[in-house]
């Protein structure tokens, strides 16, 4: 019977494969950390020399810094300087693309035919819908396909690796620590592999593993920290119930999350794939036919040898094993699934080949099947929940309110100013050098996240806070939360009405309002700030999420209706003006 998915040619398949998976490529970038690495990179070009030492903040001002991200900061910078948002924008597009690639090129080597790689494509990229942006994690996702893809080789060729082999690990992790410290990703790859090999007995394979492993790990301490980013990750593990706690991108994996779900489906689909393969017969020669044998040509130089009766295809122990501990790790904390997906989509197709299973006339349905299935997914869940804000969602950072701050900096310089974890970043990049922020989402500031948590479980717990740090300022996200009160009247009547939780935590007595708009709210101390730029500036009546209780007061003439008018104009004209700005 025909099976489409052993035809190259199948170009309708192609073009809906392309269609399908397209989202995450397209998807503007949100990433508010993206903007400490372009001040980083920035600080960089201009001084000559490495970041060692922390330059953002006022409260770590000067402390050791160990950047092992410095080389994706400075090609960060590079490609903002020339080409914007849009060209870290298509950067991030490319970065996908080679991983993308990379994938292809692993299945590929397995013999995988054609339109089923497209099929694998669609997976991964649906695994990576809550990853697509721009983020140094990319250069490590790149090198751990890189490796898993040599890896393959050595296991497929079944000979050791030479002095070549060695010299390329070596500069590759040497190249990836210095991007990024997620090479630790690819020693998990390379342990499971070498014990693997071990336990079956193959040890000129466990050698030579044994050998690259050895090699890349002298090549990650070519940096300029040393042993700097092991010691950053073992951080991080000691931080990681803090760290899940109050940063998304380190929360657990959940369902209810729609760009989580596909995520569940590979993991899904990677569990049964390898456990009804492990039930099933002894891996057969007959059902491999190698690539360069299914087009009728003759190996290439350095295929992979195809199995035989002498040579039967091995089940891939060791990358299942690795695969197994990143997908539970992927449970745990989200980012990690920006590498088991790679691995687990490409062991999905790996081993569905492999067993034969992918030349039965069903399993073009099937995969077409699944692919319908997602298209639904996307126009139903998906699409409805997207907007096109620009290059940058500018949603995740308080870009008016840092416009206002700029403006007015004259009252602003010098003063310490509180800002959320995620917006330190961007207020860091529009302000500074004049302006430190309070933290940012360097791993220097994780000691700040277990006191800000404690913090904020009630008004009189965040009062205290704000009174130990000093705050002449606070940058605040505009959320909507209430406390119910009375308002008594003369006659001895009382009404209730709901009012906003600023109100009671920064009370007006010493704090003044002087911007906010949707997203972002920005108090000052009176005491740290001139009194005619307060009497221009502070918004006294027109407050969000107040409107019931204002409606009353000025309905009642308890508020001044021609001040509030004037108040109102000046609030709709300056964040009309201040939305304006573009990233």
């Amino acid at each position: 019977m025909r099976n489409p998915l052993n035809e190259g040619g199948a170009l309708w398949l192609w073009l809906g494969a392309a269609l399908l998976s397209c989202l995450p490529f397209l998807l503007p970038l949100y990433n508010p950390d993206l903007f400490w690495h372009l001040s980083a990179g920035r600080w960089m070009v201009e001084h000559g020399r490495l970041v060692r030492e922390d330059f953002l903040s006022y409260t770590m001002q000067g402390a050791p810094w160990a950047d092992f991200e410095w080389l994706s900061q400075v090609f960060y910078y590079g490609v903002h300087a020339l080409g914007g948002m849009a060209g870290l924008w298509l950067l991030k597009a490319a970065l996908m693309a080679v991983s993308a690639a990379v994938l292809v090129g692993t299945l590929r080597l397995h013999g995988v035919p054609g339109p089923a790689l497209a099929a694998a494509v669609v997976a991964w990229s649906a695994g990576n819908l809550p990853r697509a942006d721009l983020r140094p994690d990319q250069f490590s996702v790149i090198g751990f396909g890189l490796l898993y893809l040599g890896v393959e080789r050595v296991r497929l060729q079944r000979r050791r690796v030479g002095p070549r082999g060695i010299a390329a690990a070596f500069v590759g992790f040497a190249l990836w620590t210095n991007f990024h410290a997620g090479c630790l990703f690819g020693f998990l790859l390379l342990a499971c592999c070498v014990l693997a090999a071990a336990a079956e007995r193959r040890w000129s394979e466990a050698i030579t593993l044994a050998g690259v492993a050895a090699a890349a790990f002298l090549g990650t301490l070519v940096n300029p920290s040393g042993v700097g980013p092991y010691l950053v990750m073992l951080e991080h593990w000691w931080s990681r119930a803090d760290l899940s706690r109050h940063i998304q991108e380190w929360s657990a994996t959940t369902f209810s999350n729609r760009f989580h779900q596909p995520f569940w489906a590979i993991l899904l689909a990677f569990l049964a794939v390898v456990v009804v393969r492990l039930r099933s017969a002894p891996w057969a020669a007959s059902h491999i036919r190698p690539r360069h044998l299914a087009s009728g040509g003759r190996p290439r130089q350095g295929a992979s040898r195809p199995a035989t009766a002498r040579h039967p295809a091995r089940f891939p122990s060791g990358p299942v094993l690795a695969a197994l501990a990143l997908g539970l790790g992927a449970v745990r904390h989200v980012r990690v699934g920006a590498f088991f997906v790679p691995l687990g989509v490409a062991l999905i197709f790996q081993v569905a080949h492999e067993a034969g299973w992918l030349a039965a006339a069903r399993a073009s349905k099937a995969l077409l099947a699944a692919g319908l299935c997602y298209a639904v997914f996307l126009g139903w869940g998906i699409a409805p929940r997207l907007v096109w804000p620009g290059f940058f969602d500018g949603r995740f950072v308080p870009v008016a309110a840092a416009e206002f701050v700029a403006e007015e900096r004259k009252a602003f310089e010098g003063l310490r100013l509180y800002n959320p974890w995620e917006w330190g970043g961007y207020l860091g990049w529009r302000l500074g050098p004049w302006h430190k922020v309070f933290d940012d989402g360097r791993y220097i500031f994780h000691g700040h996240l277990p006191e800000i948590g404690e913090a904020v479980k009630s008004v009189e717990k965040t009062k205290d806070y704000v009174d130990k740090q000093g705050f002449d300022g606070l940058f605040l996200r505009n959320i909507k939360s209430w406390f119910a009160t009375r308002k008594a009247y003369r006659d001895g009547s009382t009404k209730r009405f709901l009012r906003p939780w600023y109100l009671f935590t920064f009370p007006k007595e010493r704090w003044a309002l002087v911007y906010w708009d949707e997203a972002a709210l920005l108090f000052v101390d009176r005491r740290k700030a001139p009194v005619q730029w307060l009497a221009e500036h502070e918004y006294r009546w027109v407050r969000p999420f107040d409107d019931d209780a204002f409606a009353e007061a000025l309905e009642r003439k308890e508020i001044p209706a021609d001040k509030v008018a004037i108040e109102r104009r000046r609030h709709d004209e300056e964040v009309a003006r201040l939305r304006a700005t573009r990233l």
